[in-house]
């Protein structure tokens, strides 16, 4: 039986483009960000990009971050 993690890796590997916006979604953790009374600057890497990146950091097999950087760039 396949442990959670290890399905949305596999869910992961099988989708192309930002596979998270499915899962947590702009404006969830924008609400999030809101309730935590967290500011930032419009820039390239807002907390919702680099949650991402930090997502496919962990799950990858690849634990690099230049991999990482790379797949949000796609």
């Amino acid at each position: 039986m396949l442990h959670s993690v290890e399905i949305l890796k596999l869910k992961l590997s099988e989708r192309s483009g930002n596979p998270f916006s499915g899962i947590l979604n702009d404006r969830v953790i924008e609400d999030a960000l809101h309730r935590a009374k967290v500011t930032y600057r419009k820039r390239l890497f807002t907390p919702i990009v680099t949650l991402w990146a930090f997502l496919y950091q962990v799950l990858d097999a690849d634990k690099s971050l230049s991999n990482a950087v790379k797949q949000i760039q796609c």
